[in-house]
């Protein structure tokens, strides 16, 4: 266990050829990701893949105002704080490093390239976890007896909560808890502790979890 300020250290690698992959990739326009306080995030595909280019840094003082508010409303500690506010301009040794690892061992997606400040990993199957679990729920619930009475309505509502987004309140279900619980020993053994777990950075698909954001 590190403080924050000893777990950040800049990624100065090229592992990958990331300058080729993102001449080579074609992005996906009609898809964005959300804003980050940390960078830019572009989806694309590569070779026949859907993949993910995290590119770190360019936030400046609109992404140290965000941290330095999450510290004044003790989200966060000062020395996290300082700490993030370094890692904004730099890809970070440990994000990389936990990246190819879950790639490796199945508790992330795929890693491809890192190198100039950028991170490219294949994108996560599924979706995010409170949409797709929602999902679940229905399809288990109350789902099976529309189903019965009109399948192509029940489809439809299926389809809908699956690109929902978040919900509030909602407890996970036990096939998700075990899709979830699975991976996270298979990460823990390896020893490495995600530190940002939540809804938005675990996708569920029918072949189980997978963790997105180690940063």
């Amino acid at each position: 266990k590190f403080s924050p300020a000893q777990r950040y250290k800049p990624f100065t690698e090229d592992i990958g050829g990331t300058k080729n992959v993102l001449q080579e990739m074609v992005v996906k326009r009609d898809k964005t990701a959300g804003p980050s306080m940390f960078g830019d995030v572009v989806f694309g595909t590569h070779k026949g893949k859907n993949v993910v280019a995290k590119t770190i840094g360019g936030k400046g003082a609109a992404g140290a105002m965000q941290i330095r508010m999450m510290e004044k409303q003790g989200v966060i500690t000062a020395a996290t704080s300082n700490a993030l506010i370094k890692a904004q301009e730099r890809l970070q040794v440990n994000e990389v490093q936990a990246a190819q690892l879950a790639g490796k061992h199945g508790f992330g997606p795929k890693f491809v390239a890192a190198g100039d400040n950028t991170l490219i990993t294949e994108a996560a199957r599924g979706r995010p976890l409170t949409s797709q679990d929602l999902a679940l729920r229905y399809a288990q619930g109350k789902g099976q007896k529309e189903a019965a009475e009109d399948p192509a309505k029940f489809l439809q509502k299926v389809a809908a909560l699956r690109v929902r987004g978040l919900t509030k309140g909602t407890e996970i279900s036990s096939t998700n808890k075990a899709r979830i619980v699975e991976n996270l020993a298979r990460m823990h053994t390896l020893g490495v502790a995600h530190n940002d777990l939540h809804p938005g950075n675990v996708f569920i698909s029918s072949k189980g979890a997978e963790f997105i954001d180690y940063g």
